[in-house]
Order: structure tokens, then C-alpha cells, then sequence
């Protein structure tokens, strides 16, 4: 169970990614944002594992990764293979 402010965060996080991916990317965005929420972050071995999960138009959503991960950094730290945050 979350508190009410922390689902109105996820809830204006949610909508944010709806606007700007549209339904088609939604579910991996969606998904990215679950595993942010969960784990206080996204690592280098969570971050590949939910692309593969994933296929949009026939193509793994690696694509779209930068995009999401920028609107996710301001309230969850991101690591990745560049370095961490």
C-alpha cells in the first residue's frame, strides 16, 4: 500500500509518460516506472530485462530507453552503463 502522496506522484508520472509515448509504449514505460517505484531506482541488470520484455512494431524498446529514463530522473536515481547518477 502506498501513502496518497506517493500515488499522486505515480499517478502524475503515469500520465507525464502517457502524454509523451503514447498507448502503444505505454506498458513498457509503465513498467520502468513499477520498477523505479519499487526499487528506488533502475539498474544496469533490471533496465535490460524489462527492453527485452517488451516489443514495439516488432522492435525491442531500447529505442525509447534515454527518453524514459529522462523523465524518471528527477525522483528516481538512474544507473546505467554511462555511470550513476
Amino acid at each position: 500500500m502506498i501513502s496518497n502522496r506517493a500515488y499522486a506522484e505515480m499517478s502524475t508520472y503515469e500520465e507525464r509518460l502517457r502524454q509523451v509515448f503514447g498507448p502503444k509504449k505505454l506498458s513498457f514505460v509503465l513498467d520502468l516506472l513499477t520498477e523505479a517505484a519499487v526499487e528506488k531506482s533502475l539498474t544496469p541488470k533490471t533496465i535490460p530485462i524489462i527492453c527485452r520484455s517488451h516489443k514495439v512494431d516488432g522492435k525491442t524498446c531500447e529505442s525509447i530507453l534515454p527518453q524514459t529514463l529522462e523523465i524518471l530522473k528527477p525522483k528516481f536515481p538512474v544507473q546505467n552503463s554511462l555511470g550513476s547518477p
